[in-house]
């Protein structure tokens, strides 16, 4: 009896703690959920070549840089480090680089990069196709050009249904230093129809665009 009675005392006590709201320590246990701290998001640190591309280039168009979403695709297609961390130009380089196309099926969520990136447009002739320059100058009597390194100015051209960056290189006569854009007038008027054909771009003194864009101007 005396065991019973005990039993019921401490029934009754577990009882009138949970109508007063109070809490029983000795016979039940609060099963709380651990914390675990969340991961920090993982931030993409440019490389130190990376960042010499992004101080050396400079977009034309107000003043902005290259876009970033074209910076890592443009560095690792057409540039390759050297052993001080600069980058410096492939040796096999081709006309047009188009960016990584974007995966089809994503697995976590894909950063937008892949679908805002943009065309490239290198435009070396002297450098592609080892084509013979002359300096306009009369001093120089046609002495040949030499090439003088990428240009550090990046241009967007106005396409139909978007744009592309193009960049170029400088040419130097090394008579009387002059120096040359070889998307210039004094440079395109020099080439054959062959290669001349491939730079389809009308330059004006703020903007670029494909001359698809100025047929359909010329007819509104």
């Amino acid at each position: 009896m005396a065991a019973q009675e005990c039993g019921l005392l401490e029934r009754a006590t577990d009882l009138l703690l949970d109508r007063r709201g109070g809490t029983n320590y000795t016979r039940r246990v609060i099963h709380q959920p651990k914390w675990t701290p969340q991961p920090a998001p993982v931030l993409w640190v440019p490389p130190p070549a990376l960042l010499h591309l992004q101080t050396r280039w400079n977009c034309h168009c107000s003043g902005r840089r290259l876009l970033q979403q074209d910076q890592k695709w443009v560095a690792e297609a057409v540039f390759r480090g050297n052993s001080k961390g600069k980058l410096e130009l492939k040796d096999s380089l081709q006309l047009w680089y188009h960016p990584p196309p974007p995966t089809v099926l994503y697995h976590q969520a894909p950063t937008p990069d892949r679908f805002f990136s943009h065309r490239l447009l290198v435009w070396m002739p002297y450098r592609l196709w080892k084509l013979r320059l002359q300096c306009t100058s009369p001093a120089c009597a046609g002495h040949q050009l030499c090439g003088g390194g990428l240009h550090r100015r990046v241009r967007q051209v106005l396409d139909i249904d978007n744009h592309y960056n193009m960049v170029t290189e400088t040419l130097i006569c090394t008579r009387c230093r002059s120096s040359y854009l070889s998307w210039g007038h004094t440079v395109l008027q020099q080439l054959d129809l062959a290669h001349r054909s491939q730079f389809r771009v009308i330059l004006t003194r703020k903007s670029l665009f494909c001359p698809h864009i100025h047929l359909r101007m010329s007819f509104l």
